[in-house]
């Protein structure tokens, strides 16, 4: 544990920290990780070539080349879709909204919500996100100046408040009973993120039709998103409501897609981004300046998020260790080739993100932490080998939203606390996104009051 501590104080030695990699494993203990851990399954060949298809009847074709990713997302888009595994377990959720539909229905409920999420106008979610994160630091200040706190219960807390205050009706969160709508929403992602054997061996055709699994905590969740539209409605509604309400019960599906899957993902990210920034000292104290330098002593403006560079490329390279949405799969529809793969209709693809991410052929010292990967002085990497939203036109729709907020939040977080680990390092597993197993104690120093 010093060793490890130490190790991201040296000035010339890059901060790695403990996460799974390349292995070799037993056939057997790596079908028992496949249900349980699936990124601690994957063989070494994952992580180092361009395709991999297990030796095993019906096996997914692995897709770690990025021609052949562009293939899939975006040139044959419509012969690799989603398929019926992916509706049997979003649909309690998403019901008949935009991530699981397909086609032309797809299509047009991507056209309604896209003035929600429209990048240009994204900045001024960020004093939002902004809020939410000081509401976090003042929750931990109660408990005194110096504390150990769970960062990633924390960050689930500051997920939920943000996407609410942004989309709906600020300060409602509040009033909407906010312990008993998370802790619904996070016993269905809890349902909806329990693997079954089926999923690995059976084809896709298998699930097609079949019931989603019984979700105990749905009828509640979606009470409350019903009071949560109704709140936003009531005071004139949002860009986001008023552009899916000519259909009442799509707008609740969407809703409560998007309030699961923003949650989700933004929660992990910003717990694994407080983490990597303080595991190096030379970093940590870089954000700290760079926050109280553009935001200073008051609150954060929308106009200065776009001058957060230290903090968004600490937040991309968070999103490349650790992306939310681990690994992505389709089916193909039809006859398809990728490289020198034959594919037929009912062939399964997956694009291992998070293998993708740390691949030894595609990227320099791919475990370690290095933020500056994303300086503006950088060259970018490939958008087929970059992907924690995903690429082409199915690309996450709030992707924008994202970055803005984690920024944001980032830097009010470094602006006012330091951060260090409380226990052993965490290590990713696998759920509906990639979150730090037993949560991520840290010791919490804020400095005075909160702004």
């Amino acid at each position: 544990m010093v060793r490890w501590r130490l190790k991201s104080m040296l000035a010339d030695e890059l901060f790695c920290p403990s996460a799974p990699g390349p292995r070799r494993l037993t056939p057997w203990r790596r079908l028992q990780l496949a249900v349980t851990r699936s990124i601690e399954s994957w063989p070494p060949a994952v992580f180092e070539e361009p395709f991999y298809r297990p030796p095993l009847p019906g096996a997914p074709l692995f897709v770690m080349d990025p021609v052949a990713i562009h293939e899939v997302l975006v040139h044959q888009a419509e012969t690799f879709v989603h398929g019926a595994l992916w509706r049997r377990i979003t649909r309690p959720i998403w019901g008949r909204g935009l991530a699981v539909s397909e086609g032309a229905e797809w299509a047009r409920q991507r056209r309604l919500a896209a003035p929600a999420f429209r990048p240009a106008e994204m900045k001024q979610f960020g004093p939002v996100a902004s809020r939410a994160a000081e509401r976090l630091l003042k929750r931990w200040r109660l408990q005194g100046p110096e504390v150990v706190q769970d960062v990633y219960e924390g960050a689930l807390l500051w997920a939920f408040d943000a996407f609410v205050d942004s989309f709906f009706s600020p300060g409602k969160a509040e009033g909407l009973e906010r312990n008993e709508l998370l802790a619904h929403l996070r016993g269905l992602l809890k349902q909806a993120g329990t693997m079954r054997l089926s999923y690995f061996l059976a084809p896709d055709a298998h699930h097609d039709g079949r019931p989603s699994p019984a979700a105990a905590n749905l009828t509640a969740f979606r009470q409350g998103v019903r009071r949560l539209i109704c709140a936003s409605l009531e005071n004139g509604g949002s860009n986001l409501t008023r552009s899916l309400t000519t259909d009442p019960d799509l707008l609740e599906d969407n809703v409560s897609g998007y309030l699961a899957a923003g949650h989700d993902t933004s929660a992990v990210s910003l717990a694994w981004a407080v983490f990597l920034a303080s595991s190096d000292l030379s970093i940590a104290a870089a954000l700290r300046a760079e926050a109280k330098s553009v935001i200073g002593e008051g609150p954060l403006q929308p106009e200065h998020v776009e001058q957060l560079v230290s903090t968004r490329q600490v937040i991309c390279e968070a999103l490349r260790l650790y992306p939310p949405a681990y690994m992505m799969t389709r089916v193909c529809t039809g006859d398809a080739r990728l490289g020198p793969h034959v594919l037929k209709s009912g062939d399964r693809v997956v694009i291992p993100t998070y293998a993708l991410h740390r691949h030894r052929r595609w990227w320099t010292e791919p475990d370690a932490f290095k933020p500056s990967r994303f300086a503006p002085s950088a060259s970018p990497p490939d958008r087929h080998l970059y992907m924690p939203f995903g690429a082409g036109p199915r690309i996450c729709i709030g992707a924008a939203f994202a970055i803005t907020e984690l920024t944001a939040a980032l830097a009010t977080l470094f602006r006012s606390a330091r951060f260090e680990l409380a226990g052993e390092p965490p290590w990713p597993i696998t759920d509906l996104s990639l979150r730090p197993l037993g949560g991520l104690p840290m010791k919490i120093t804020i400095d005075g009051e909160v702004p």
